[in-house]
């Protein structure tokens, strides 16, 4: 037990080194700069696109109506708006692990090499393409692993009855 609280502290303190928070802050950054740009460009298009799409379904377009009666027509500006972020968010948090994969795991890997285990014998042959397909080996796998829950996610949340009182509703009470 205390090998691993040793592992855990000097896991902080290389935390707290300045070159590993650079290393960490800028995937973070990169793909701060690539969503903002992709949205800049691309913004006004896709959501032109999705209202198009949402404009062909019957239902929808009832469904406005009625709101436009209400008062409340600017709910599908709305829901174009959301489709498109709850779509791009997904894409965008499986690029930023991706790219946190390829820049952060090479650098880290040699830094605890060279400061903590400098007499062990370096082994050559992991590159930077072998990393980037490893990576996106394990986020395919990760979101077929996705994919598969789904249907368990459903039948948790839509057919199975949600704890009438949190906890209690495990306790037996006992009858006098």
């Amino acid at each position: 037990m205390n090998l691993l609280f040793d592992s855990f502290w000097r896991a902080m303190l290389d935390c707290m080194r300045p070159r590993v928070m650079v290393l960490s802050i800028l995937p973070l950054v990169l793909m701060i700069a690539f969503s903002l740009s992709c949205g800049y460009y691309n913004w006004e298009g896709t959501l032109e696109r999705v209202r198009g799409a949402l404009a062909s379904y019957t239902l929808l377009n009832t469904l406005s109506d009625w709101l436009q009666r209400l008062g409340l027509g600017g709910l599908q500006s709305a829901l174009a708006q959301l489709i498109v972020i709850f779509t791009v968010t997904p894409m965008i948090v499986i690029l930023s692990l991706l790219a946190v994969s390829v820049l952060m795991t090479p650098a880290l890997t040699s830094l605890v090499a060279n400061k903590r285990f400098q007499t062990l014998q370096r082994k050559r042959g992991g590159s930077l393409l072998a990393s980037l397909g490893w990576s996106l080996l394990s986020t395919l796998m990760a979101l077929l692993a996705l994919l598969v829950s789904i249907p368990l996610w459903l039948i948790q949340h839509l057919i199975l009855p949600a704890p009438r009182s949190g906890m209690n509703c495990f306790v037996a009470t006992a009858r006098p």
